[in-house]
């Protein structure tokens, strides 16, 4: 999918050299995914998280970052909008 310009959540690190968002790209659906902008260098980094809902934070180590997810329907989870929360463990 192509960026649509939507972003849908933003936080920046405790050290204020990075900033994590979500970013709204389409596919066969609207979908945010995570990326990870450098604020010195300009670079995007793409996460390789999607379905990504609701606000996103850095813990206040910089090494996690914690997100909510969208999960898709199943016999166990019938409706859409029911989110989980996850971590995500950045490499040092």
């Amino acid at each position: 999918g192509s960026f649509v310009g939507r972003i849908g959540s933003i936080s920046w690190s405790p050290d204020s050299k990075k900033i994590i968002a979500t970013l709204a790209y389409w596919g066969t659906n609207p979908n945010y995914k995570l990326v990870m902008v450098d604020v010195r260098s300009g670079e995007v980094t793409n996460l390789g998280i999607d379905r990504v809902y609701g606000r996103v934070i850095f813990s206040s180590d910089r090494k996690y970052i914690y997100y909510g997810r969208f999960i898709e329907p199943n016999s166990s989870t019938p409706l859409w909008g029911v989110s989980t929360f996850h971590q995500l463990r950045l490499e040092k």
